[in-house]
């Protein structure tokens, strides 16, 4: 892989994730993992199989355009950067206990705390509502008559990990 391929995965990879900040900014809750696969992945793919497809089609444009293996590879390596980023993003938008305890430390007078006073900091309620929150957001959960169930696709998710689970040999419900 040569040096320009490297430095166009990188840099389509860097303005795939300028456009996803610049939306979370503006839509903040309402960004998805499907957003998410579609600035990633769907468009960029989009936009290099169709220059591929040009050179293909117009010979014309073939001194124009990059070597169609150039672009593949440029691709291969933008969606591999991706498909890192969209696996650690739900990571980084849940609140991490551990980050907290670590952000709490570090602003706290002479970062410095107690056990109990990092206690006092925790509310189990902000977590679980939370994860509630983000379930009602992807659409995993919705509430009926003061109750939550899952949805449809909440229901697809929780088998396929109930036979994933089975097939490690785990119980449904344990770690």
């Amino acid at each position: 892989m040569n040096h320009g391929v490297i430095l166009s995965g990188f840099l389509m990879f860097f303005a795939c994730v300028v456009l996803h900040v610049f939306i979370w900014r503006v839509r903040l809750s309402m960004i998805s993992s499907l957003i998410l696969v579609a600035i990633f992945i769907f468009i960029p793919s989009a936009v290099l199989l169709s220059i591929i497809f040009v050179a293909g089609v117009f010979p014309g444009f073939r001194d124009v355009l990059p070597d169609p293996v150039v672009l593949v590879e440029v691709l291969v390596l933008h969606i591999s950067l991706s498909l890192a980023y969209i696996a650690n993003y739900p990571a980084v938008r849940a609140i991490s206990p551990s980050l907290e305890v670590m952000l709490f430390v570090w602003s706290s007078p002479g970062g410095k705390m107690t056990q109990p006073e990092i206690e006092k900091k925790f509310s189990d309620t902000t977590l679980v509502n939370a994860r509630v929150d983000d379930l009602m957001i992807y659409r995993l959960l919705i509430a009926r008559e003061g109750r939550y169930e899952l949805t449809g696709f909440g229901r697809l998710i929780i088998l396929g990990f109930i036979g994933y689970r089975k097939m490690l040999g785990l119980p449904a419900g344990e770690g």
